[in-house]
């Protein structure tokens, strides 16, 4: 590493805040290093959104910075060129008015424009207060979001496919509300006399919002044009939250955006926290939309999917944003997104919509010409999207009184990991979901109503009109208590469910809990009543190692059979049995293999010792947790040593998980900033720290001098998207982010825990039980000659010592 890339490290150890106030203007710098792409790895590592603010050239990398971040530069001995000074962009470029076609837009300018639009094609066209019609809070400083709506029937909510077009997330990206009014010009003035676009008018409802952040638009043209962030107070002296980080979709992902509020993507206190950010929520859980397309600038590419979490239909997302960039002029140029929280993920994620983000143009601030030309190469792109087929779409109704009803949707056999849920709902009961051509099978359940399950064929041209009516159950049953998970051998589980009549009775001694122990056939088992509408029944005990199943069932009298899970007997209800070890354990005491790495910090690197318990240090554990001595410590040493100013690391030896199982620690996390910004971030790799890794859990609460235990389950790394592998390594990061507090952190008794089944010679029919059954199995072992039975003792005959043997092992017990 040359001389300009240490330095740029030790720049990077003190977090530089990103943020551009009024009393921090921002700059656009220069650095020249031999090494370009190792230096943005550098500031990627430490926290820089090097999509966004930071670009690399032959011999340079380019950074936005405040004054604070360039002084520190400076301080470091590097040499920034200031390439540009953050000032008013109605000092750099026009501004005009509705009647000037040469200028920019001011945001009033940009929704009185909206409503001259309006007024001129009322048939086709509405302006809508968004704020005003779901009574959602204006901006910080009181603004409205508009929205044009465009349909062949603007003023009817028509039952037919709804498109978003939304743009200026980011308030300096003042390009792209120029591309999204051009496509209502387009819209409105071609209606009638183009073909496609009449076509695209009469069979959608086409929504536009222009600028979807008016404080941060207004704010870039009167005081600052590199601002990025709306104008949210965050009442620490730093103002601003990305937008586009905003979205509840990954908004707890490792690679979501900053939690340092002066960072220019800055993801906000908490998920849709944001007015901006609500309101564009409301607006789509009303309307339900079918395709969204998101425009910011700058990069000519359009992205698709998610950063770092996982989701079957990403393949098929890049081949459709391959197909959108080439039709907006972007010769097919792809990649996944800069982040997770992003609001095109939150749409695809929630209403199975089509949805992308483009990047357009190649500047933030462009010429206005420059502007007007981007927006005839984008639109063949936005017709594109507009006539591409909606696979399946239609609405979910009650099949007696018609009203539309809320249902969960889902693709049985297609594993959604990442907390996606598309439902039906809005003012028409709507769904839809874009797939891929192939076959499914589409479940449709809500809470009172029997499921449904429909086949689906798909090609890449169909659209399928699928209007779903539901029919009231005619009882109501709920699993109150029944087995799951592990559970040791020998004990006999207990089912408790309530059964409640609804559109029907219960047909008395129909309830039943149908049983199977590791496949066959299913066998009732009668339900007791215990009053009340609560039904109980016992299990039978199964042999370790097994996996017995069940389901519940009760019949009305109308002829319904109803059961629980829905889709039984092909989905049930299962458990294991088994017990629990302890495949691997460090308590600390020797050196197993865990290595440190400082990441940027001044103080606070991991440590392996007995905790020193500084009696003029109030923060230090006053033991280890496990009472063996020894843990691991951040600088377990005397004085103020815990985590400062930057990030220390600690990563494990290989672990073997080949045969599954948990994953259980002790941690200690004593932090006296409880904004969230401090944190102990815990990630996990399949491939011996190669790679890519996957945040599993990240401690963000202190506390205080107490260990807390923190258990992650072998089902929560596979929901993940983690692969078990005998090379897995984990890695614990204690984060002390600006501003400055006091961070010390801990780990100890760090467990991989497997289920297994303990063998017990004596259990000849390993149900977990000694009884008369295993002197009958081992009889008929005996007489069969099976090995089993006739090496019970030493010698290799098969004769009356090895009864004797058995008999001696019988009366021993099990452990």
């Amino acid at each position: 590493m040359n001389r300009l890339i240490a330095a740029a490290s030790a720049v990077l150890a003190t977090q530089l805040a990103l943020a551009a106030g009024p009393d921090d203007p921002a700059y656009r710098v220069r650095v020249a290093t031999d090494q370009p792409a190792e230096l943005l790895a550098e500031l990627g590592e430490m926290g820089f959104d090097t999509e966004c603010d930071a670009s690399i050239g032959r011999n340079s990398v380019e950074l936005i910075l405040s004054e604070t971040g360039l002084a520190q530069l400076r301080r470091r001995g590097l040499e920034p060129v200031i390439l540009e000074t953050a000032r008013p962009l109605r000092e750099v470029l026009g501004v005009g008015d509705p009647e000037n076609p040469l200028a920019y837009l001011l945001y009033p300018d940009i929704v009185s424009w909206m409503n001259q639009v309006a007024a001129a094609n009322p048939a086709i066209a509405q302006v809508v207060d968004l704020n005003a019609m779901f009574e959602t809070a204006t901006t910080q400083e009181g603004r409205s979001l508009y929205a044009m709506r465009i349909s062949d029937n603007v003023q009817t909510n028509e039952d037919e496919p709804t498109f978003l077009l939304v743009s200026c997330h980011h308030a300096r990206e003042i390009v792209t509300p120029v591309l999204a009014m051009d496509a209502i010009e387009r819209l409105t003035s071609g209606y009638g006399t183009d073909p496609r676009i009449t076509a695209a008018v009469d069979n959608n409802e086409i929504w536009i919002i222009p600028v979807a952040n008016p404080d941060g638009y207004e704010y870039v043209w009167s005081t600052a044009n590199l601002w990025r962030k709306n104008r949210r107070n965050n009442g620490n002296g730093t103002f601003g939250v990305d937008q586009n980080r905003n979205y509840p979709q990954g908004w707890t992902a490792s690679c979501s955006g900053s939690t340092n509020s002066g960072s220019d993507v800055y993801k906000g206190p908490s998920a849709g926290s944001e007015p901006e950010t609500q309101t564009i929520m409301q607006l789509s859980l009303d309307r339900r939309f079918a395709k969204v397309l998101d425009y910011h600038s700058s990069g000519r590419i359009t992205l698709y999917g998610y950063n770092c979490s996982s989701n079957p239909l990403t393949s098929f997302w890049g081949n459709e944003a391959q197909a959108l960039s080439s039709a907006s002029g972007y010769g097919g140029s792809t990649r996944p997104p800069s982040a997770e929280g992003e609001q095109y993920q939150w749409q695809f994620a929630r209403f199975g919509s089509l949805a992308h983000l483009t990047e357009t143009a190649t500047q933030f601030q462009p010429p206005f010409s420059a502007a007007q030309i981007e927006a005839q190469l984008v639109w063949p792109g936005v017709l594109h999207f507009l006539e591409r087929p909606v696979s399946v779409i239609g609405t979910v109704t009650d099949a007696v009184t018609g009203l539309p009803v809320q249902a969960d949707l889902s693709l049985l056999g297609v594993s959604f990991v990442s907390g996606e849920s598309n439902t039906s709902g809005g003012p028409l009961g709507r769904y839809q979901w874009i797939l891929p051509p192939g076959s499914y099978t589409l479940e449709v359940a809500a809470a009172g109503y029997q499921t449904q399950q429909i086949p689906l064929s798909v090609t890449s041209a169909s659209e399928q009109r699928l209007d779903i009516q539901l029919v009231s159950e005619a009882l109501v049953l709920s699993l109150v208590n029944g087995p799951s998970g592990l559970i040791e051998p020998g004990i006999q589980p207990v089912v408790e469910v309530d059964i409640t009549p609804a559109s029907q009775q219960i047909v008395p001694g129909s309830e039943n809990v149908f049983f199977r122990d590791s496949g066959g056939a299913f066998s009732p088992i009668a339900l007791t009543p215990a009053g009340g509408g609560r039904y109980t029944a016992s299990l039978p005990t199964t042999a370790c190692g097994t996996t017995p199943e069940y389901y519940l069932q009760a019949m009305g009298d109308g002829g319904a059979t109803m059961r629980l899970p829905a889709g039984a007997p092909a989905v049930v209800f299962s458990y294991d049995i088994g017990t629990l070890t302890v495949s691997f354990h460090d308590n600390f005491q020797t050196n197993t293999g865990w290595t440190a790495v400082n990441l940027g910090a001044t103080t606070g690197d991991w440590e392996r010792g007995v905790p020193v318990n500084d009696p003029n240090w109030a923060y230090d554990p006053i033991s280890d947790s496990d009472g063996s001595g020894s843990c691991l410590l951040t600088q377990n040493q005397l004085g103020n040593t815990d985590v400062d100013d930057g990030a220390v690391r600690i990563t494990s030896p290989r672990l073997d998980m080949t045969g599954g199982g948990s994953i259980s620690y002790d941690y200690y996390l004593n932090m006296t900033n409880p904004a969230g910004v401090d944190r102990l971030l815990v990630e996990i790799n399949s491939n011996n720290g190669v790679g890519a890794w996957t945040e599993i859990v990240r401690h963000e609460t202190s506390g205080g001098l107490g260990w807390r235990t923190h258990k992650i389950t072998e089902a929560d790394l596979l929901a993940a998207g983690v692969t078990l592998t005998s090379t897995m390594r984990m890695r614990f990061t204690a984060n002390d982010s600006n501003p400055q507090s006091i961070v010390e952190s801990g780990l100890d008794a760090f467990k991989i825990l497997v289920y297994e089944c303990d063998t017990c010679y004596a259990d000849c029919d390993t149900n977990g039980v000694l009884d008369i059954f295993d002197f009958l199995c081992f009889q008929n072992s005996f007489v069969l000659g099976e090995p089993y039975a006739c090496d019970c003792d030493p010698d290799p005959a098969c004769d009356i010592f090895d009864f004797l043997c058995f008999q001696n092992a019988f009366v021993g017990g099990c452990p």
